[in-house]
């Protein structure tokens, strides 16, 4: 939702600049189709971040586990259980989390969201969970280098 807000009001706030640059904000005679237009644009916006919300979220529910030792990633379609090298949590709003899921095998990072209304009371401590065991650093190509580096 958050996506698909920001995307309208880029399209309103477009939409505002197009039309004062034309002189079509003057309130007493603003004809209708220049509002009919900010208003298509905005719903245009709209669409675009519905679309991109969707390609960047996924639709299937998942759960994070932690057995003590690592997260694992637990998907009902496909049913899979898939371990997890390391839980970035990217954004802490409170009761909403965007996580950022690094597979073991490596690959692609995978986006995630959770939020106190799913979890319920168990909350806080997949909060603290979260914060405690991220499991291990991932290296970036600036990391690597520094050590290729600093290599006798």
């Amino acid at each position: 939702m958050l996506i698909i807000m920001l995307h309208a009001g880029c399209g309103a706030a477009l939409a505002a600049w197009a039309l004062a640059h034309a002189g079509g904000l003057a309130v007493t005679a603003a004809p209708l189709l220049p509002w009919l237009l900010a208003a298509a644009a905005t719903l245009l916006m709209a669409v675009v971040g519905a679309v991109l919300a969707r390609r960047a979220l996924p639709a299937a529910p998942a759960r994070l586990r932690w057995d003590g030792l690592a997260w694992q990633l637990l998907c009902n379609e496909p049913p899979v259980a898939a371990p997890l090298r390391r839980v970035v949590v990217a954004l802490d709003l409170g009761g909403w989390l965007l996580l950022q899921l690094h597979p073991a095998g490596g690959g692609a990072a995978v986006w995630r969201m959770a939020s106190a209304g799913c979890v319920g009371a168990a909350w806080h401590g997949l909060r603290v969970a979260l914060q405690a065991h991220a499991g291990e650093a991932v290296s970036t190509a600036a990391d690597t280098d520094a050590k290729g580096d600093s290599a006798p």
